[in-house]
């Protein structure tokens, strides 16, 4: 006989009570139960207690999936879900920077601030995501940039004149950068396109592309979005 075993924790990241209040605040809280007090002669006395707090149990992680099952089925009809094995994993995460922070002069005259309002949800909203199974490509050298979606190792070099670099790389002891000159590194597709009409200059190595797929989050995004509004 062949088993399959899925492991909910790929797509549902967060403990049962969590996802309960989130997915189905109806069902009540998960409850609590001393586990460290339960052993084998006093498993009788507490079997009420136990029971009790196994049947909440049960019932919210029913809930939970049935809620979840329901709503990878319906994305899913549109966007297929890959959960990236270990090697994909690495190389992806290499491509994941934390964000660039300077310091300003801290006073000045008819300055204005500016905020934009929900751009994550915007930008899920309006672009197309990467989807489907990603495809290894070990020599991206012959391959035009403009056709390539998603992680690419690349040779990049950026004009000394330069003000204000944008591409991130990790240099020594893990510490972040923003250099002008040469450095090789992962980045999003998306990101070297753009960067490149800044002035960068780009040569592609290696990478995982995957395909463009329609989103099936717009009306999902819409319907918080007026809420929140």
């Amino acid at each position: 006989m062949l088993f399959h075993f899925k492991d909910s924790l790929n797509l549902l990241l967060s403990s049962l009570n969590s996802l309960a209040k989130n997915l189905f605040p109806g069902l009540g809280n998960k409850g609590s139960l001393d586990h460290n007090s339960i052993n084998l002669w006093n498993l009788a006395e507490k079997r009420e207690e136990v029971i009790e707090y196994m049947k909440q149990d049960i019932i919210l992680l029913g809930g939970v999936m049935q809620k979840a099952q329901n709503f990878v089925g319906m994305s899913t009809s549109l966007f297929c879900i890959h959960i990236p094995n270990r090697n994909e994993d690495t190389f992806i995460h290499r491509g994941y920077y934390s964000g660039h922070t300077d310091a300003y002069i801290p006073r000045g005259e008819s300055q204005f601030y500016y905020d934009v309002n929900a751009l994550y949800s915007y930008v899920i909203k309006e672009y197309p995501m990467l989807g489907g199974k990603p495809v290894r490509h070990s020599d991206l050298s012959g391959m035009d940039l403009d056709s390539m979606c998603g992680f690419v190792e690349a040779y990049v070099e950026c004009p000394d004149s330069m003000e204000r670099p944008f591409l991130s790389y990790r240099g020594k002891d893990n510490i972040l950068l923003f250099p002008t000159g040469q450095c090789v590194s992962v980045y999003y597709s998306e990101e070297l396109k753009y960067a490149r009409e800044q002035g960068y200059t780009l040569h592609p190595i290696m990478g995982y592309l995957f395909q463009k797929m329609e989103i099936p989050f717009q009306a999902y995004v819409n319907t918080l979005y007026e809420s929140r509004s």
